[in-house]
């Protein structure tokens, strides 16, 4: 952004802006460049007043929910980050048929903060996430799942923001779920903003979803690297295989570029040692893909979004 555009936004903003903004604290890895400007969005006329107001002015900006699968390169982000305030965060509980509970959830809850509702009024379908860290919009983008199941399987629809800062409601029938994306209907696709989900979930006794959390979190904890920062599950796991499996198979686990290293505990995972760069992790990333490929031929895809 020149300084022509800075001053533009600041008093579009009111001043309510913050520039040059390191995205490592942003990110749960830990590590990356800077954001020209990161605001933060409180309400939905807000957020929908600040989309149209980038597009005109043909800012770039991108949506970052707890920052579980993000990583900004080092030279930065020549745009505006935002990030869904307060007013993104609520949870409502809907009229529902019998046998079932619906839910209205902001984009901006957090995936732990909903599993403890669910758990504290008896409500079951969400124990899955158990341990995923991020947001709804972010999980519900990435057809986020573990165990067998996804948000594929408790969507029931969604709101969201498109890039004119017009509100779309879209029901189930014309959401496209796949491994680990989200396809939606190609007028509105472009970095549309999920402000919100309908789930449909069902009840369950509140032991019964204690237990089977505990569960899912002991089996994270034997399985996955818990000491040090990483973006969780690095690269998608390709059909009928698994990343771990052949970055293991490539005898790649504890291979290290700068501060960046692939974890012993879970090879999918590569973790921030401490002060590792974007760069660190990108070049670390791509000799795992280049060596995986020379050993299995098999091209793997990172699962973790690099802007």
């Amino acid at each position: 952004m020149n300084e022509s555009l800075r001053r533009k936004f600041q008093e579009f903003r009111s001043g309510r802006v913050k520039w040059d903004v390191s995205m490592a604290s942003y990110s749960t890895i830990r590590a990356g460049g800077p954001a020209a400007a990161l605001v933060t969005a409180e309400t939905l006329p807000e957020l929908e007043e600040l989309l149209r107001w980038l597009g005109e002015n043909r800012i770039s900006h991108r949506l970052i929910g707890r920052g579980s699968n993000i990583l900004v390169r080092d030279d930065g982000f020549d745009g505006v980050i935002i990030l869904l305030g307060k007013g993104f965060r609520t949870l409502e509980p809907l009229d529902s048929a019998p046998g079932t509970i619906d839910l209205r959830v902001g984009g901006g809850c957090s995936l732990a903060g909903l599993l403890s509702w669910c758990r504290d009024n008896g409500v079951g379908g969400m124990e899955f996430i158990a341990g995923i860290p991020g947001s709804m919009g972010g999980a519900i983008t990435m057809n986020a799942g573990a165990w067998g199941r996804s948000m594929k399987d408790v969507v029931h629809g969604i709101t969201v923001v498109d890039q004119r800062g017009e509100v779309h409601e879209i029901g189930r029938q014309h959401l496209r779920f796949a491994y680990r994306r989200l396809e939606m209907p190609r007028e509105i696709a472009d970095r549309a903003v999920i402000v919100e989900a309908r789930l449909s979930l069902y009840p369950e006794e509140k032991k019964t979803i204690r237990q089977t959390c505990q569960a899912h979190l002991a089996r994270r904890r034997k399985n996955q690297p818990r000491a040090a920062a990483s973006a969780g599950s690095f690269f998608r796991n390709p059909a009928g295989d698994f990343a771990g499996r052949l970055i293991e198979a490539a005898g790649l686990k504890g291979l290290q570029r700068g501060a960046a290293m692939v974890s012993r505990d879970h090879a999918n995972f590569i973790i921030n040692t401490g002060g590792a760069s974007a760069r660190d992790i990108t070049d670390l990333a791509g000799e795992v893909q280049e060596r995986v490929l020379r050993h299995s031929g098999v091209q793997l895809e990172p699962e973790v979004h690099i802007i």
